[in-house]
């Protein structure tokens, strides 16, 4: 299964999503960041990818049976 979106925007959002927790690991922000990076994944695109993966599993369940 292929999400388009992901393939669209998703190496974008993994990179945000590491900077951040680059940032955290060598302690240019603090780990509660780690949330607000999380929050920003899904704000930015992630939470689609999610949604249109779930729904490509979803077709692949109803196929399979």
């Amino acid at each position: 299964m292929v999400s388009d979106k992901n393939v669209e925007i998703g190496a974008q959002l993994d990179s945000e999503f590491e900077q951040v927790l680059t940032e955290i690991v060598v302690g240019r922000r603090g780990l509660e960041d780690v949330e607000l990076a999380v929050d920003q994944w899904l704000e930015n695109g992630g939470q689609d990818i999610i949604d249109e993966m779930n729904e490509l599993y979803e077709d692949y369940q109803a196929i399979r049976q």
